[in-house]
């Protein structure tokens, strides 16, 4: 038997960190098996006005790709979309309705609110009292005669059902647990639950791989097969992704979303591994694994049934090692908008320069975004010195040292790796603590006590910008310094 698996993804919102997990995982499990994953893009709620919303392109960003739809044509990656399938649905709701294990109810919103609100108050949990399937036919035809809008309401079975899952064992399901199931809503709108069993049904899926926050899909999943008389596959609900405070991840925790991640500038090898180790032991967690090498070591018994906690330390460990992997010139088509955003041209001063930048700060990057640190070091002519580099600026040698190097600035016609050292010595000849006189020429250039090292930042800065810098730091030195 091939396997074969059905993930869902909101296309009206990003994607989250707990359900790219979750299709990862149905992914490497469907790759591992040399079977297949399907995507149904659930499409029915629009995305936000002006939202750029796309999860399938983010999907493809981390390399994760799927079985086209079966009816598109051949070589089409498209994905199957719900709003394409709407008829499908319907179909196999009406069957139920005229096999007689569906009923419309035609409560309204409003009617079924002041059920639950009484149920409450008299000590009752709150669910649906059937009152909609003791409607006679004459009065069941009246409504309809009237297009009053109905939703459709499974039966309620009569007999247990059951479920196997893979990390937490068999389900059992008692019907008297559970009101009579909407199937679909107002308007012809299929539940999750139909769309999933008629879909698992028609593209024969063997295995539900899905997060353990839609536990609650399962038994109205499990009902619906039992009226269709349809074989269940076997379920794996994964753990929760908990924040670091051990509560279930969401916005307070930070990032939450793939996307966020993408354009702070975490690499795709990154994050998939980071969505991996969410369940499941990779054995070597501060090294990366390919898709393939993920795919191999696999193993649907072996998840983790505990929570696992998402944090951001090890995200950004991951990152730096996939940096490291980098050349470069790799590098630095990826940090153009990032500097861009900071107002700057990476590329203004030529490739050649880029590259030596980025050799600079390259080592204190976490993810590119970082870069936004460096970029007034390197590229603003004017910098503004921090309130210690200010004080230490107010000592008498500051002027001495400034002074000196502007004369040797003049003599030079351009700095370089080769004679940076020069425009040093001309700064540190000037008191005998070279230590100090370093310390000086440093708040003088960046405006700050620490920097990158001066073989890397004085070539980069370059002649000009370097004139401009000390010219600027003598603003902050008193007249009658010298």
């Amino acid at each position: 038997m091939k396997v074969k698996l059905l993930v869902s993804l909101d296309t009206a919102s990003k994607l989250r960190i707990a359900d790219a997990r979750n299709i990862l995982f149905n992914y490497l499990f469907a790759k591992h098996h040399h079977g297949i994953m399907f995507v149904r893009a659930d499409d029915l709620t629009p995305p936000p006005e002006g939202a750029d919303v796309d999860p399938l392109e983010t999907l493809r960003w981390l390399g994760i790709s799927w079985e086209a739809d079966p009816d598109c044509p051949e070589g089409s990656c498209r994905p199957l979309y719900m709003s394409g399938r709407l008829e499908l649905y319907r179909s196999y709701a009406r069957q139920l309705m005229d096999d007689g294990r569906a009923y419309p109810c035609f409560c309204s919103r409003e009617n079924l609110r002041e059920m639950f609100k009484q149920q409450k108050i008299h000590g009752q949990r709150p669910k649906y009292d059937g009152r909609c399937l003791r409607l006679s036919s004459a009065e069941r035809e009246e409504y309809l005669a009237k297009d009053t809008p109905y939703q459709l309401r499974l039966k309620t079975p009569e007999f247990v059902t059951e479920v196997d899952d893979v990390a937490a064992g068999r389900m059992v399901f008692d019907p008297q647990d559970v009101a009579d199931l909407v199937i679909m809503h107002y308007h012809e709108r299929p539940t999750p639950a139909l769309a999933n069993v008629v879909d698992d049904r028609v593209l024969g899926i063997t295995h539900v791989v899905r997060g353990a926050r839609m536990r609650a899909h399962t038994p109205r999943e499990a009902f619906l097969r039992a009226a269709f008389g349809f074989d269940s596959p076997t379920y794996c609900h994964l753990s929760l992704i908990l924040g670091e405070d051990r509560s279930l991840l969401s916005e307070r925790h930070g990032d939450q979303f793939i996307e966020d991640y993408r354009a702070k500038g975490y690499l795709p090898d990154a994050m998939l591994n980071a969505l991996a180790c969410q369940g499941m032991d990779l054995g070597s967690p501060d090294q990366l694994c390919s898709l393939g090498t993920l795919a191999r070591s696999f193993r649907i018994d072996k998840i983790r049934n505990s929570p696992t906690v998402w944090r951001l330390d090890y995200v950004q460990t991951l990152n730096r090692v996939a940096l490291d992997k980098l050349k470069d010139e790799a590098i630095v088509p990826l940090l153009i908008a990032h500097v861009k955003e900071a107002g700057y041209d990476l590329l203004g001063r030529g490739e050649a320069w880029a590259k030596e930048f980025i050799a600079a700060v390259r080592p204190g990057l976490k993810a590119l975004s970082d870069v936004k640190d460096y970029v007034d070091v390197f590229f603003a002519e004017h910098v503004t010195p921090t309130e210690k580099a200010q004080a230490l600026l107010k000592d008498r040698a500051a002027r001495k040292i400034v002074d000196a190097m502007l004369t040797a600035l003049e003599e030079m016609p351009e700095v370089t790796r080769e004679n940076y050292r020069d425009l040093l010595d001309a700064g540190r000849s000037q008191i005998t603590n070279r230590g100090k006189a370093l310390v000086l020429i440093r708040a003088a250039l960046t405006g700050a006590d620490v920097g990158p090292e001066f073989s890397q930042l004085l070539p980069l800065l370059g002649k000009e910008l370097i004139r401009i810098r000390l010219e600027n730091a003598g603003r902050y030195i008193p007249r009658g310094g010298s």
